[in-house]
């Protein structure tokens, strides 16, 4: 379904479509992922957080938290963010 994260207040705010309340995840300095970590077809609530490389997720399936080994360091983009973007990304 649809999915649109705003910041709010230092957290993002996850809204996923047709539910008005907004899910609060992640801080405003993480990136906001647009990834299926469950295979289950749907995307999940998903940051990457430069300050320490590890991905932070909320799975769709099960509604558990989870987190993953650091990957990458603060300099770099997750190609995530980029492709779950409506605009490109300039480089």
């Amino acid at each position: 379904g649809l999915m649109v994260v705003r910041q709010n207040a230092g957290v993002l705010a996850w809204y996923l479509f047709p539910n008005p309340m907004p899910t609060l995840w992640g801080f405003s300095s993480d990136y906001p992922l647009s990834i299926d970590v469950d295979a289950d077809e749907r995307n999940d609530i998903a940051v990457w957080r430069p300050s320490d490389g590890k991905v932070y997720a909320i799975r769709s399936s099960d509604g558990a938290q989870i987190s993953y080994a650091p990957i990458g360091n603060a300099s770099h983009v997750p190609l995530a963010f980029v492709i779950g973007t409506i605009a490109p990304q300039e480089f």
